[in-house]
């Protein structure tokens, strides 16, 4: 069709349906992976009430979903991001982990780390709607057949960078 994805990723996906399908996919797998992640880090973060070993079991498995959360969104990143600022925003967004991490151990916040758990477990959830909301609608929105334009190009080249 003449038109590129709107992407600089060097070409891997020429025809912009099956990176959608892949994007999309990879958003599911991403709030289901945040979901699960927060789920587990709830139960394994809510007290001395319950037994060691099933929290500890819980935190494994909590960090396996962390080692998965890593390459899917990588991917997403790689899709939908553009070459030119990915690594400029990819440090935009490690400022504000920083300065929460570093506030949190020069306050001494182990007094109340059980708020602290909470609060990341939430984060989690949210992590997860938005991620639902945001990629996927959009995502299945653009790959839907009545996004086609009046040339039968797909709106997909613009839907993720506005």
């Amino acid at each position: 069709n003449g038109h590129s994805n709107g992407h600089s990723n060097g070409g891997a996906h020429r025809d912009s349906a099956p990176l959608d399908n892949i994007v999309v996919l990879h958003a599911k797998l991403a709030s289901l992976i945040c979901a699960i992640a927060a789920l587990l880090f709830a139960y394994s973060s809510t007290g001395s009430n319950l037994p060691v070993e099933k929290r500890f079991w819980a935190f494994c498995a909590f960090e396996a979903c962390v080692g998965a959360y890593y390459p899917v969104m990588g991917m997403l990143r790689g899709s939908l991001v553009p070459n030119e600022v990915r690594a400029t925003l990819s440090s935009l967004f490690r400022m504000p982990l920083n300065i929460f991490v570093t506030v949190a151990l020069m306050t001494g916040v182990s007094s109340a780390r059980h708020l602290v758990f909470a609060g990341c477990s939430i984060g989690l959830v949210l992590a997860s709607i938005s991620c639902a909301l945001i990629l996927v609608k959009r995502g299945e929105d653009s790959a839907s057949p009545s996004s086609s334009g009046e040339n039968g190009n797909t709106e997909r080249e613009h839907s993720y960078t506005d």
